[in-house]
């Protein structure tokens, strides 16, 4: 087994560890010549290091058995499309709706609220 070359790196050795543990784990540990054929498909798949970390990582994180292509949905923030004709309608971010509360709490934390006071009203 001989990582090329572009993998050499600390991170890349330490993906492909904790690969490995995850495949015995599961009771499918690798064979020498399934660890040579992993390192050629990674070498067919990427051949940029940062890459073939994040699939040896996609597959840890999902228990897969295999490599695949990253999935762009990783990447992209979840919005549901809403099915009752509003498709149209502006989609927020979790983020943004965070922030959208986040000054509406900070806009009523700076005006007084009826009640807050420690008057008797009659």
């Amino acid at each position: 087994m001989k990582i090329p070359s572009q993998f050499e790196t600390p991170e890349f050795r330490k993906a492909l560890i904790e690969f490995t543990k995850m495949r015995k784990k599961k009771k499918k540990p690798l064979t020498n010549h399934a660890m040579d054929l992993i390192l050629g498909k990674l070498g067919i798949m990427t051949s940029d290091v940062k890459v073939a970390v994040k699939i040896l990582e996609q597959s840890i994180v999902n228990s897969w058995q295999g490599l695949f292509p990253l999935k762009e949905e990783l990447a992209k923030p979840k919005i549901k499309k809403v099915a009752n004709g509003l498709d149209d309608a502006p989609h927020y971010t979790p983020d943004e709706v965070s922030k959208h509360w986040k000054d509406v709490l900070k806009s009523l934390k700076d005006k007084e609220v009826p009640g807050d006071s420690d008057e008797v009203p009659f």
